[in-house]
């Protein structure tokens, strides 16, 4: 099928349909690298729901992988259903806490598009300063812009600021 997909593609690069299908031949190949560089450029397309279809077959066969789970969560929010990939998430989270920090990016984008699930996000962000409190203050502070409260997210990007200043 690989050859013959990238035959294909060979001659029609836009055949979204065919990229799809080549990403799942390489995710069932064992050929993971491959693969997510494929669903990554299918998220730049803008093709969520081949990514979600794919990520949700593969997730199936692969739970424990937080690089797929966390495609399926952003491609389920680029589809609108931001409440189904936090809940995804935290499911995850809830067996493989030592795995937050990759999902940071995926909440931020969660909470810019959804401010009200900041309350349920920012726990995880103080939870990640025993990991990385830089990190994890920037978190905070960009859930605070995204969620409306700017003097509070402007307070903790002043004080990381004069923190990198005093080094």
């Amino acid at each position: 099928y690989i050859i013959h997909l990238n035959a294909i593609l060979e001659k029609n690069i836009d055949n979204k349909k065919a990229l799809y299908l080549l990403g799942l031949c390489y995710a069932h190949k064992g050929n993971h690298e491959n693969a997510r560089l494929i669903f990554e450029n299918l998220m730049e397309r803008g093709e969520f729901d081949y990514v979600f279809q794919a990520t949700e077959k593969i997730c199936e066969e692969q739970p424990d992988d937080a690089q797929y789970l966390n495609l399926k969560a952003r491609s389920l929010v680029a589809l609108g259903r931001e409440e189904e990939a936090f809940n995804l998430i935290e499911k995850y989270l809830e067996d493989h806490p030592e795995k937050l920090s990759d999902f940071l990016s995926t909440f931020d984008v969660l909470i810019n598009k959804q401010p009200r699930l900041a309350d349920r996000i920012l726990p995880r962000y103080e939870k990640y300063r025993e990991e990385d409190s830089f990190v994890a203050d920037l978190a905070i502070a960009r859930a605070y812009a995204f969620s409306g409260e700017y003097d509070k997210a402007v307070k903790i990007f002043e004080r990381l600021f004069e923190d990198e200043e005093n080094k």
